[in-house]
């Protein structure tokens, strides 16, 4: 799913909350919604990633898994940055 398509999908569900002043508690979901779109959006970008590789590097496996292991780390990176947000 795209950012774009992923971003409405945030504010449809940020629309189900609306009201002139949010509470803490509506401020606490509206945050968990944008993160876990964040957090959906950076894993099947690291999916497309490394199924791109897997592709390409076919011929050599080594390289393919020294790849994939670098996508990884940098979404467990980016996955813990975002955790530390909140």
């Amino acid at each position: 799913m795209g950012i774009k398509k992923q971003a409405q999908e945030a504010v449809t569900e940020l629309e189900s909350l609306a009201t002139d002043h949010w509470t803490d508690k509506e401020k606490n979901q509206a945050a968990k919604i944008i993160e876990q779109a964040i957090i959906q959006t950076v894993n099947e970008f690291c999916d497309t990633s490394s199924k791109a590789v897997d592709q390409c590097c076919s011929a050599d496996q080594d390289k393919a898994h020294k790849l994939n292991e670098e996508i990884e780390l940098a979404r467990t990176a980016i996955i813990a940055n975002l955790s530390s947000l909140r």
